[in-house]
């Protein structure tokens, strides 16, 4: 028997109503759903799925040998690839002929189809269910000798009983263009009829079958939809009648049945309905479309219907596609898609049937794919408006759960689900001004809330103060009670008002919190007239029923004092005046003394006049008078033109209280002298409105002492008597003129028009000529200006030969004054060009050029032209050196020059040759190291004709062949270091970057400057191999034998690429006859230097001679017989060892004894050659490979050099523009905050608890009193010094006391704060001559954990508002950058770490991943998120969970192992396996990767996970609860802790990896190459650059806010210097004890603990990678305090040297801020309590009371001992009977 094998892959999902199987070797023919129940025929099986989804039974009936279905199931054929199985024949179909062959499986034709010819003899099974059955049609078509046609059987099964039971009725269609039927069900399984649809190319015929009676060929007729020759496809009913509205249609009985038919053709679709009634007749039926359609993107292949909320759903598929539809009952037609035909699910494959599961899940099938979906995108919907809106019956708004659901997934009150916007819940706050204690009234405008929930008000301020507070609902609104709010710096704040039920969100609003105290104004406080008055005489702002007020105060903004007017309303400086100020609303006041006095002020002075009587106008408006008002010369505002100062009205000023100010205005304050220059200007523009006057040569003010004698009031007298010309600019101009000139002078004129002469004397005739200067304008009473006319002509000379002098004359046109006459000299002069430089160029121009001469200059008036009118470009002109500059335009040949000047052009003697541009051949070297300093040659022609060729070196701007132009910026610059005209050669700077593009500026030759050239930077050169020996038990040293030749030789890696700049010193002195080459054998690679060592007294000469003292110093040797030898490239230098110069005697004996040491060593050698000949081929192999494993290891290292530079490099790409906003920033609700920093090392759950209760251990009456004993500051002292004696008080009982007291008395912060300073008195008297610069490092008293606890809460605001968005930013860009590389998830080594322990030094190959991302919750990360190939899989959970719910506070986000990772897969190649639906993805399973006896954790990579495949978190009991594991679930694995790796494996392997430069080759058993993590150290530098900024924000709040210093900062440090007395004479000598002690008590103490414990502040994690990070920032922020300076060097430790440069910065800010502080004005206690604004506690200190009474009982008696007897309010005996046990 064959037997057929059918794989099914299977994935479901009951949480998110999925279903995907896969008949991977099987198609899918039909499937039907049935009670729940969804069966799926195959041609081979048919399957049934259970309610759970889950495939429960295959059905493999046997039917009789007739049927078409199955052959007897002990008896089943298995057909060929071609081949067709129906009855027990397999049907051999022949695509040319299209017949079929029938044989049995003994090659037997069948007998009943012998000589028969078959088309497409078999049609796939069809199913239906209806009611409890379920039909299977089959049909096929056969052509025969006699009979011919279509026929169809139907078989029925009785799900009661699983008997498949068979009807052979026969429906026959001879039509030869037949198509087998269609089956058509009621949507209601009640329904009894069912609709065979036969399809046809003319006509569309429907059958009844009443499977309750006898099954027989029913009526017949065709139907027709808008007369459309169109084919059937599907159809459904739905209950009702046709012609009832929509929201009429309920299932009632069969006879209301209406069927829906979509009718298709190639170019649109339509929809047409009929009831059972107009099917039941005999008649052709023809109806209109109730929906049609074109369609360009494909035609309907199925569709399905179901009346879901009272309304027609259809779906229907196009390809891979399914839309949604909505039938609506309109006038002629009705229906219509969605306005976008947007797509509602997008299948893997093209769809061949869909079908309603229920209202809310759809089954659909593929070829080989049956899955589910959901018909809804309800959760794309996040607010009421929208959801609503869609008009998708499936969809409504869930107001207790504030999203858009169905109606069966609304579980809280689902009778607010709603469909419709006007029902979207909308609150309102009656009252938007509130404050402090009163209720919020908040109330739902057009729903009624259900009364019996828990509602509460969550209050959050733009400062990150949030409070929540309960709500009561009455049935009309919700009231909560307004907070107080702490952190608010204004009057008035905008609060949001977010309602909640539970933790749902249900409506928000916002608000207008005020605080009155804050208003500084009367308009702002009295607009708050329901809570704020202003008292105006106590200039502030009070609650209105506060009683503050001066029996008078104003709750209406309107009656606010105010000044409306100010005579007069202008005031000259030094001036006494007497000033009339009208006030409205001024408080009226009887009084025996006057009690309003004038104040005028400005930002740093002020002054108060005499007193002033109020004169009464009426009683709403005042006058007063100002008598000798004057604004004093030392006011700032002296010095300005015109400025505004306060004048204000002061009441009850004396003379030891400044009074109050009532009402301020501005009052306009100038000076004559500074507004005014000259005589007309004074009197023309200010002397009417500012009352100025021209007196003694100034402007003055009228009653100014200058005018006492004369003045000037108009105009005419001003030009009569005061007009001059002071400078005339230029003086000269050429004779053909043409050139604007500026005359400057006092005044000049006024407006109107002005003639300007030039007066010229002949001094052979005696006569006096006058010409005019064109053009003549005003610019105003102190400038004029004209154009200079040609003076030849005026004069009428053919040639100006010398200068020619004249004068200046102005006529006014008016004639209202008469000329006034200068005797300033204006000369007309001839042009003279002297020299011009340089006098050639390259024929593509760009020479810079410079003429000098005489009077041929003037800035924006002097043009250059070459040749027949080419311009130079570029041109500067000096007026002053009358030099001239400008670029010379390209031509060719000799060129003269010409330069003009207004109407003037002369033509230079010297003519500008035009040579050939230069070419550049050839640049040699084309490499450089990284230090530099090498000369490059480069060869060319024509080099002669450029005057200053340059180097251009890239920067990282444009590459030069970007270049248009010859663009010099982002470009270094370097000039020649030696030319001639066929080379050049330049000096390469150092520290450059691997490889570098640079090209050459010749003038304006821009081939060569956009000529693409790049110069490689080379690793340093390695020895290969020396002459060197070891010689006298010295390292690396030559031998030279005095006055006798000795050579150097040695090859190195690179070293023949730089040729004869390749030098060898012995001592400072070059070797002689230097030779390079390359080693053919080397590729290239490696170059052999060969040099002649000077000789001994060459030596010494150097080094003794005049010069030498400074040579042995940079040598740093003093020794005569031994050198050291240096290699030097450019300004690359390496030490190669030492030559050692001996006596020949001495060389012989070291000849002779190396001859017989080698003689020996030979026949030793002879010896075991010929003992071991035959593991000579096992050495050489070993050799070999030891060759390529050091090979490896050098490729390796250049291999991840070149990574690590290219990852570098990119690192700013992912973080570059990353801003958090600050309301984003997870801050710890205070509770915590406290209990992270009192109690570190405590169960924090376990003593928030316990600081929470109301009902302790110790009696209320215990704690009662003893809380009386604590508020003696005598007594506490006491019990803290008595307690402190006893031995087993350990550190960790008196860090508890100092946290416990802390919270018993945080009410009364200027009591802890005595007690503190009070023990700290003690502590410093005790140690301060013992060991003071230890004096508060450790935490080993009360008083040092209390002065920590301390700093903490009177930092707390400082903190929040100032360091904590710098602090938490610093956190996050840890957290970025470590995730741009790969993390071992076991070691937390990272490859962008800041710790060399904690450097990635594995080669790890990886690439980034753009994923999609999904929450637990479905909402969907706005971006793709970055992920690593290489990362495990709860690494990717951490990224996801954090990318999706961005800051959200650590505490409220599930664990990552309760969450569970779900792929699914986007798109897959053909040809691949295809694994549809979603996979879990775990970090261990049976894809672990072994490694001997270690196993590798899971990553993305193992799984194949691509780029655009969506990843979903998923809670794991929710994905998990299914009653079977999912078809492509793996199988979870456990695997022992130590047998786990990630990136790093757990060998250790005995390889001892050094630098290749050390060329130490050795041997290794791993397969992989390991690098040792010094090669990855230039990442901490990138890494620390990376972060820099951050940190210099967060080291900014710290310790360089210096206009900021919290007041507890001061207080501590003036008690701390105070402190310094106590020292002993020689201690008190020294000013670092006093900053030690500083930095001892707050950066180490505070500040320390905060930046290496974020977590206390903030509500994150803390992973392991970043306690690295902050462990190296916080060595640095210690460092900064330091006053030692640290010597460091090459061994000093990498994280010290990382920030060494920094440390040097911080060091100077930190000693500038300590210098701020000290001189900042002292503060007491009490400023420091204001300034702390501590919140209010948050926790009971009930607890905190019992604990400490605790530990009073333990040492009662040594207590007891201590307090006095009698005298005092707490003795002896008071203590005793508190702390006696009590039966």
């Amino acid at each position: 028997m064959l037997k057929v094998l059918v794989f099914i892959t299977i994935t479901t999902s009951v949480l998110a109503n999925s279903f995907d199987a896969t008949f991977q070797n099987d198609i899918i023919d039909d499937f039907s759903i049935v009670n729940n129940r969804v069966y799926i025929t195959t041609p081979k099986r048919t399957y049934l799925l259970d309610s759970a989804l889950s495939i429960v039974e295959e059905f493999a009936k046997n039917f009789t040998k007739s049927m078409l279905f199955y052959a007897n199931s002990d008896y089943l054929l298995e057909c060929g690839e071609n081949a067709t199985l129906t009855d027990d024949c397999c049907y051999l179909r022949d695509p040319q002929t299209l017949t079929a062959i029938a044989t049995t499986n003994d090659g037997n034709l069948c007998h009943q189809f012998q000589q028969s010819r078959f088309h497409y003899p078999c049609f796939s099974p069809k199913i239906q269910g209806i009611g409890n059955k379920f039909y299977m049609l089959i049909s096929f078509y056969k052509i025969a000798s006699q009979t011919s046609g279509a026929f169809s059987r139907i078989w029925f099964d009785n799900i009661n009983n699983g008997q498949l039971t068979y009807q052979n009725i026969q429906i026959d269609f001879f039509n030869s263009r037949s198509f087998r039927p269609k089956v058509i069900s009621p949507a209601f399984s009640h329904f009894k009829k069912f609709v065979v649809m036969k399809k046809s190319s003319h006509y569309k015929e429907a059958y009844y079958i009443n499977p309750d009676i006898e099954i027989s060929k029913s009526s017949t007729k065709p139907l027709n939809c808008d007369n459309s020759e169109a084919d059937v496809s599907l159809g459904f009913g739905l209950a009702g009648s046709a012609q009832s509205k929509v929201g009429d249609i309920v299932p009632t009985s069969a006879d209301d049945l209406t069927h829906f038919v979509l009718f298709k053709n190639d170019s649109n679709y339509r929809i047409c309905s009929y009831t059972e009634e107009e099917m039941a007749t005999d008649k052709e039926l023809y109806k209109n479309a109730l929906f049609y359609e074109e369609s360009d993107s494909g035609i309907i292949e199925s569709f399905n219907g179901r009346l879901i909320n009272d309304e027609i759903v259809v779906l229907y598929s196009i390809g891979k596609d399914v839309y949604k539809l909505v039938l609506t009952e309109g006038d002629s037609s009705f229906g219509y898609p969605d306005p976008a035909h947007k797509v509602l699910y997008t299948a893997e494959h093209n769809i061949n049937k869909l079908e309603f599961y229920n209202d809310e899940l759809v089954f659909a099938s593929s070829n080989s794919t049956i899955f589910s979906f959901l018909p809804h995108k309800c959760g794309d919907y996040t607010d009421c408006k929208s959801c609503t809106e869609l008009n998708d019956p499936h969809c409504g708004w869930c107001t207790l759960q504030d999203k858009c659901t169905t109606l069966s997934q609304c579980t809280i009150k689902p009778d607010l689900w709603t469909k419709t916007s006007s029902q979207c819940l909308e609150i309102n706050i009656v009252d938007k001004d509130v404050m402090s204690g009163i209720d919020l009234e908040v109330s739902a405008l057009n729903i009624n809330l259900p009364s019996d929930l828990k509602y509460t008000c969550k209050f959050n301020s733009s400062e990150k103060e949030v409070h929540i507070t309960n709500g009561t609902y009455s049935g009309e609104e919700i009231r909560c009670s307004v907070p107080d709010f702490e952190r608010i710096y204004s009057g008035h704040m905008e609060l949001n008002v977010n309602i909640y039920y539970e933790d749902v969100s249900i409506g928000e609003d916002k608000v207008n919190y005020h605080r009155c105290d804050l208003y500084s104004e009367c308009s702002e406080c009295s607009k708050v007239e329901k809570f704020c008055a202003w008292c105006p005489l106590e200039g502030r702002c009070s609650k209105i029923d506060d009683a503050i007020c001066h029996e008078y105060k104003v709750t209406d903004s309107t009656r606010c004092p105010v000044i409306t007017e100010i005579q007069p309303s202008k005031l000259s400086r030094d001036t006494i005046i007497n000033v009339v100020v009208n006030v409205s609303f001024l408080p009226q006041y009887q009084l025996s003394a006057p009690v309003y006095q004038c104040m005028i002020s400005s930002r740093s002075n002020s002054s108060l006049t005499r007193h002033f009587e109020i004169s009464d106008t009426d009683s709403t408006n005042s006058t007063i008078f100002c008598d000798g008002v004057r604004v004093q010369s030392d006011f700032p505002e002296y010095h300005t033109n015109q400025s505004d100062i306060d004048i204000s009205i002061v009441y009850g000023a004396r003379d030891d209280d400044p009074g109050v100010i009532v009402v301020t205005n501005q009052l306009a304050v100038y000076s004559c002298g500074l507004l005014a220059s000259d005589c007309v200007q004074c009197v023309a523009d200010y002397s009417k409105d500012y009352n100025c006057r021209f007196c003694t040569n100034s402007c003055a003010y009228s009653s100014d002492t200058l005018c006492e004698n004369e003045s000037i009031a108009d105009t005419s007298t001003c030009l009569a008597k005061n007009t001059e010309i002071v400078e005339i600019i230029p003086d000269w101009s050429p004779g053909e003129g043409g050139v604007p000139i500026t005359i400057i002078g006092k005044s000049l004129a006024i407006a109107g028009n002005v003639d300007i002469y030039f007066v010229y004397k002949d001094g052979v005739s005696n006569t006096t000529r006058e010409f005019p200067c064109q053009n003549s304008r005003i610019i105003d009473s102190t400038q004029l200006v004209c154009t200079t006319p040609n003076s030849l002509k005026e004069l009428k000379l053919q040639l100006l030969h010398v200068p020619i002098t004249t004068t200046i004359k102005i006529k006014y046109e008016d004639g209202s004054q008469p000329a006034h006459k200068s005797d300033k000299q204006f000369f007309f002069t001839p042009l003279d060009i002297d020299q011009m430089l340089p006098s050639r160029g390259p024929e593509s121009g760009g020479t810079l050029i410079r003429v000098n001469g005489s009077k041929i200059c003037v800035p924006e008036y002097t043009s250059v032209t070459v040749g027949d009118g080419s311009a130079c470009t570029d041109v500067n002109c000096d007026l002053e050196t009358q030099t001239l500059d400008c670029v010379t335009p390209g031509g060719s040949g000799n060129q003269s020059v010409t330069v003009s000047l207004g109407a003037a052009s002369l033509v230079s003697n010297e003519e500008f040759s035009y040579g050939a541009d230069p070419v550049v051949d050839s640049v040699s070297p084309d490499s450089t190291l990284l230090e530099g300093g090498l000369n490059i040659t480069v060869s060319g022609s024509n080099f002669d004709i450029i005057e200053s060729p340059q180097l251009i070196i890239n920067n990282g701007g444009k590459s030069p062949e970007k270049r248009s132009t010859c663009d010099l910026s982002d470009v270094t610059l370097i000039e020649t270091a030696d030319r001639d005209n066929n080379k050049l050669i330049f000096t390469l700077p150092g520290n450059m970057s691997e490889s570098y593009s640079y090209s050459f500026k010749m003038d304006g030759v821009t081939e060569l400057c956009q000529a693409k050239r790049t110069m490689s930077v080379l690793d340093a050169p390695i020895v290969i191999s020396n002459n060197f020996e070891f010689e006298g038990g010295k390292n690396n040293t030559l031998s030279c034998q005095i006055d006798s030749p000795c050579h150097i030789n040695m090859t190195m890696t690179q070293i023949h690429r730089f040729g004869d700049q390749v030098t060898v010193t012995v001592g400072g002195l070059k070797c002689h006859n230097s030779t390079v080459k390359m080693i053919e054998e080397s590729e290239g690679q490696i170059g052999r230097f060969v040099c002649v060592v000077p000789t001994l007294k060459e030596v010494k000469d150097s080094l003794f001679g005049p010069e030498g003292r400074t040579k042995r110093a940079l040598l740093g040797s003093q020794e005569t017989d031994r050198f050291p030898v240096k290699l030097k490239i450019g300004l690359y230098e390496q030490k190669l060892g030492w030559l050692a110069y001996v006596e020949k005697g001495f060389q012989m004996l070291y000849i002779y004894v190396g001859a017989g040491v080698v003689a020996i060593f030979m026949i030793i050698f002879i010896v075991l050659v010929v003992k071991n000949r035959h593991d000579k081929h096992h050495i050489i192999d070993l050799e070999k490979k030891h060759q390529k494993e050091m090979d490896n290891v050098e490729a390796t290292y250049a291999k991840a050099a070149r990574q690590e530079f290219t990852e570098l490099t990119l690192m700013t790409e992912h973080t570059a523009n990353i801003k958090i906003d600050p309301r984003e920033i997870p801050y710890r609700i205070y509770s915590d905050y406290l209990v992270h920093i009192m109690f570190p090392n405590v169960d924090k759950k376990k003593i928030l608890n316990n600081l929470q209760l109301e009902q302790c251990e110790v009696s209320d009456y215990n704690i009662q009193e003893f809380r009386k004993f604590l508020n003696n500051q005598q007594f506490l002292i006491t019990f803290i010094n008595v307690i402190e004696r006893q031995r087993e008080f350990q550190v960790a009982h008196r860090c508890e006391v100092a946290s416990y007291l802390t919270i018993a008395l945080y009410s009364d912060f200027s009591y802890l704060s005595k007690i503190l300073f009070t023990l700290l008195d003690t502590l410093i008297a005790n140690d301060v001559n013992k060991t003071p610069k230890l004096l508060l490092r450790a935490t080993k008293s009360v008083a040092e954990k209390l002065l920590t606890n301390w700093l903490s809460l009177a930092l707390y605001d400082y903190l929040c508002t100032m360091t904590g968005p710098s602090l938490y930013d610093l956190c996050y860009k840890i957290l970025l950058t470590v995730e741009l590389g790969p993390l071992d998830f076991v070691t937390h080594q990272a490859r962008f770490a800041l710790s060399q322990d904690k450097i990635l030094s594995e080669e790890v190959d990886f690439k980034k991943l753009e994923v999609q991302a999904e929450g637990p919750d479905g909402t969907r990360a706005k971006n793709p998120v970055t992920v690593l190939d290489c990362d495990t899989i709860t690494q990717v959970k951490g990224k996801l969970y954090r990318a999706i719910y961005r800051h959200q506070p650590y505490s409220q986000q599930p664990s990552l192992e309760t969450l569970s990772l779900l792929w699914t897969p986007q798109s897959r190649q053909a040809g691949q396996s295809q694994q549809i639906g979603s996979m879990e993805l775990c970090d261990y399973d049976e894809r672990m990767t072994e490694m001997g006896a270690e196993k590798k954790f899971n990553t993305l990579k193992s799984y194949k996970v691509q780029s655009e495949d969506l990843l979903t978190l998923t809670m794991f009991n929710d994905y998990h609860q299914a009653p079977m594991s999912t078809i492509r679930s793996v199988k979870r694995q456990t695997v022992s802790e130590v047998s786990r790796y990630h990136l790093v494996k757990n060998i250790n392997s005995d390889m001892d990896f050094r630098s290749p430069a050390v060329n130490k080759r050795q041997t290794s058993s791993s397969s992989t190459t390991k690098i040792a993590s010094e090669a990855y150290l230039p990442s901490l530098i990138r890494t620390k650059e990376h972060l820099s900024k951050v940190l210099d924000s967060m080291m900014h709040t710290v310790f360089m806010e210096s206009n900021n210093i919290p007041a507890a900062i001061k207080c501590l440090f003036d008690y701390l210097d105070s402190k310094t007395d106590l020292l002993s004479e020689r201690d008190r000598q020294d000013p670092e004890i006093a900053h030690v002690w500083k930095t001892n008590s707050l950066p180490l103490r505070f500040w320390i603990n905060i930046i290496k414990n974020p977590q206390f502040l903030f509500d994150i994690e803390k992973p392991p990678i970043m306690d690295s990070y902050l462990s190296v920032i916080g060595q640095c922020f210690m460092d900064s305090f330091s006053l030692a300076t640290m010597t460091l060097n090459k061994d000093s430790s990498a994280n010290k040297l990382v920030y060494n440069k920094e440390v040097n910065t911080y060091r100077k800010a930190v000693d500038k801020w300590y210098r701020d502080v000290r001189h900042a004005p002292p503060v007491n206690l009490r400023a420091v309590v204001n300034d702390s604004k501590l919140p209010a506690l948050p926790f009971r200190t009930k607890f905190a009371v019992s604990q400490l009474f605790n530990y009073a009982r333990k040492y009662q008696s040594e207590i007891a001992a201590a307090l006095p007897t009698q005298g005092q309010q707490y003795t002896r005996s008071d203590f005793e009977v508190l702390t006696k046990p009590r039966s």
